[in-house]
Formats: structure tokens, C-alpha cells, sequence
């Protein structure tokens, strides 16, 4: 038997309320060569269960004999991908059913490394999205179009979900950092850049990203601490030539990053005696979105 043309990859940790959905967004798409990994990061709840449920032989499950973490966890189940190339999925999150034959149109045609489509924002809860976010981000492409460093950090794209050639990763000996809790998608997206990777983006609406309203109430100074430091090892290590534009930008997320610090202190105190849900989410839209969309997805998602 050959192997898939995709891997999806889905990394797992107590996310038994929304796995079934996720993987059965990946077994409804249109283009069907590909495989599921899935490696649960020992899941406390019955996510295991529920993957076992399934009987597609094209999902394979394999579970961390102790938590790892987010790092870790992709970083072994992409080891074991058999696909040309490798998607990532978070375990609460949804594909359109088309996004994998997208995805292969766009690769025969541009031949890039990377692909980057757009995120649509649903409340949990919810069907119908309320944010789309390259029109958020005043992101105009008609088709397809290479992207720099200096574009991932000046329109946020940290947060974009990647197809990767699983050659390309393997040949430049990259993967996510497991030293960094937070911001690892976009140091990821960088360091592929900086070494060479032709980076595409698509104008496609093809991942759609789950808010969920516990995720508000976290703490958020090691995250804020942990995204400054990921921004200035970015600087350091992938500036080169464009060594004054990077750290223009850099800086700027910086003191973004020191401002969102004190909306947030500001956010806590009015929600610490409230329940958070959908309606209350809605309510303070305006400071939670622009920490949602300004900074990594797994700084808000690093348990499911």
C-alpha cells in the first residue's frame, strides 16, 4: 500500500467534548488520500475512548506515557507521518470538508513548502462564525501569494495554521520547540522560513477555530513573559538581511504584548466574579479579540 499524499496531525489532551467533531471534519473531506495521527498527551478524561471509537483504519492513535506537552506531542506524531505532507489540527477545531483538496490544488500548482490559509472565529456553542480573520487583518489576495518573515510578524500570522512538506522538515531538521509553552507556531513558521521554505499563502476560508469560554480565564503572565521572549529569539536568530525591518516589528509587538498585559489585568478584575460563557465573551470582544488574533493560538489553547 502507498503512502497518503496528507498527514493529519492532531495532538490531544482532555478534549473529550470536542474530538469526534474534529476528526470527523477530517473523515467528511472531499479528498480522501490521507491519514489521521493522533497522540494523546495522557489524557485524563475519556478523549482516548472516544478515538477509539472510531473504526476508520486511516486513524492511528498513540498515547504519551506521561504528559509532555503541545511541542512534544506534534513533534512525535510528525516522527511517525507516512504523508508527503503534514497538516496540523488542534483536537477542538474543524476543517471545511473541502480544505485537503484545496490544499493539493494549490500545491501542484505553486509548489511552495508551506501553506497558510485563512482562520474563520466560532463562539463554542455556535454554528455561524463571526470573524473572518485576513479581512480582520486587511489581508488582500486574490489566489495565492508568497510571504516573508517580515509579513508573518507584521499582519500576526503566528496564528495560521500550517500544511507543511514533510521532506522539507526532515531535510532542514526542524520542529517545534518543546523549550517554549507559548508563541511555538510562530517561532515554527519563522525558523521554516528563514531556512528556505517557499511560504504560500492561500485565499481560502478553510480552518475554522473554536472559542471556548474557559479558555479566558487563564493565567496570563507567564504567557505575556513567554511571547517577548519568543519574539526577541525570532529577532536574534531569523533576521539577517532585514536585520532594522525585523526588529522595527518586533518592537512593536513587544509593546503591544505590554499593553494587552495591563487590558488584561483589567479584564480579569471585571469577569473574576462572573461567568464566563458566549454572551460575556461578546461583551468584551473588543480587548479579547485583540488578544485572541494578535498572538499564537496555542497561547489560549495549550490544553484542549
Amino acid at each position: 500500500m502507498s503512502n497518503p499524499f496528507f498527514s493529519v496531525v492532531i495532538p490531544t489532551y482532555n478534549c473529550e467534548q470536542y474530538i469526534e467533531e474534529t476528526i470527523n471534519s477530517v473523515l467528511n473531506q472531499t479528498f480522501k488520500d490521507f491519514e489521521i495521527l493522533i497522540v494523546d498527551d495522557a489524557s485524563t478524561d475519556n478523549t482516548i475512548q472516544k478515538i477509539e471509537n472510531f473504526k476508520d483504519k486511516r486513524i492511528k492513535l498513540y498515547i504519551n506515557k506521561k504528559n509532555q506537552g503541545p511541542s512534544y506531542t506534534r513533534n512525535r506524531a510528525i516522527s511517525l507521518c507516512k504523508g508527503k505532507w503534514i497538516a496540523i489540527l488542534d483536537s477542538d477545531d474543524l476543517w471545511d470538508r473541502k480544505r485537503l483538496e484545496v490544499m493539493f490544488k494549490n500545491i501542484n500548482f505553486s509548489k511552495g513548502d508551506i501553506y497558510l490559509d485563512n482562520i474563520m472565529f466560532f463562539y463554542d456553542g455556535e454554528e455561524h462564525t463571526f470573524l473572518n480573520y485576513f479581512k480582520f487583518k486587511n489581508i488582500k489576495i486574490n489566489t495565492t501569494k508568497s510571504i516573508s518573515i517580515e509579513e508573518v510578524l507584521k499582519h500576526d500570522l503566528g496564528i495560521l495554521q500550517p500544511i507543511v512538506r514533510k521532506e522539507f522538515l526532515l531535510s532542514k531538521n526542524i520542529s517545534y520547540p518543546q523549550n517554549i509553552k507559548y508563541g511555538e507556531d510562530l517561532y515554527f513558521i519563522c525558523e521554516c522560513i528563514a531556512k528556505g521554505a517557499k511560504t504560500i499563502l492561500v485565499n481560502y476560508n478553510g480552518y475554522f477555530y473554536r472559542i471556548r469560554a474557559n479558555s479566558l480565564v487563564k493565567n496570563k503572565i507567564e504567557l505575556f513573559d513567554q511571547l517577548t521572549e519568543v519574539l526577541l529569539l525570532i529577532e536574534t536568530s531569523f533576521s539577517g538581511k532585514n536585520k532594522v525591518q525585523i526588529g522595527q516589528l518586533i518592537n512593536k509587538r513587544i509593546n503591544e504584548i505590554r499593553f494587552l498585559y495591563q487590558i488584561n489585568l483589567i479584564i480579569n478584575k471585571q469577569l473574576r466574579t462572573k461567568k464566563v460563557n458566549s454572551e460575556c465573551l461578546k461583551k468584551h470582544i473588543p480587548f479579547t479579540m485583540y488578544f485572541w488574533l494578535f498572538f499564537s493560538k496555542i497561547s489560549e489553547k495549550i490544553r484542549c
